[in-house]
């Protein structure tokens, strides 16, 4: 593990973050803006302590003292239901250019809807295990995401209670579809067509075309694969 920490936040007062990172997942560049914003943060007037959550993306981490005058992280491990918390911000700063890189690939970045992974959605009960996956969002409301996940499977009907659950968002990517992680922060009206190839993507009923040069274009263009 990498680590970044700042080192300006102790002339107002504050104790100074440590941000520990695998370099080879995530961007270097993306770490040190995060560590600015902290810094402009405490310099602006907030104050974080030991046990503090902090929401980051649709991730919510937490906040704590390491004894030698630093603030670290922990995040979700991504894979355990309920959480385990594990040290770092690799995961959860990963997840948060995921989220961006997807929706520039086919919107304008200001649609950029990120819901936390504590929100809920509506998940279908054929949903597991399955790779081909219908992604519908709705508008957010409170903490009702607005998203279901569904199966593809046309005989099984969707409009039926007995075939609905409702979760959190963490427990829908953790435990019945990982492949709908990427595609969280897309907004509402915008429905997404999962398989065994290039996604597809339609917004207000109307197709979405995969951006040139875009994320999704490197991604899916020449392997076709169906996980991001």
């Amino acid at each position: 593990m990498k680590n970044i920490c700042t080192s300006s936040c102790k002339q107002f007062g504050h104790p100074e973050f440590r941000i520990e990172f695998d370099a080879k997942a995530i961007l270097e560049s993306d770490v040190s803006r995060f560590a600015n914003l902290l810094t402009d943060m405490v310099r602006d007037g907030s104050r974080f302590e030991n046990d503090q959550s902090f929401q980051i993306g649709w991730s919510i981490t937490k906040l704590v003292s390491d004894g030698d005058g630093f603030l670290s992280f922990r995040e979700p491990d991504f894979k355990s239901m309920p959480i385990i918390w594990q040290r770092g911000l690799t995961k959860s700063l990963r997840h948060m250019r995921l989220h961006k890189d997807v929706v520039e690939s086919v919107l304008p970045n200001e649609s950029l809807a990120i819901p936390s992974l504590g929100d809920s959605c509506i998940i279908c009960t054929n949903l597991n295990d399955t790779t081909h996956v219908i992604m519908d969002r709705n508008e957010q409301q409170g903490n009702i995401s607005g998203w279901f996940l569904g199966c593809r499977d046309k005989k099984h009907d969707h409009n039926a209670a007995q075939s609905l659950h409702v979760i959190s968002l963490y427990e829908a990517v953790v435990s019945h579809a990982p492949v709908a992680l990427g595609y969280l922060g897309l907004p509402a009206a915008t429905v997404v067509l999962l398989g065994s190839g290039t996604p597809s993507f339609s917004s207000n009923g109307h197709g979405l075309k995969i951006q040139n040069g875009s994320y999704l274009e490197a991604v899916f263009g020449k392997r076709g694969a169906h996980r991001l």
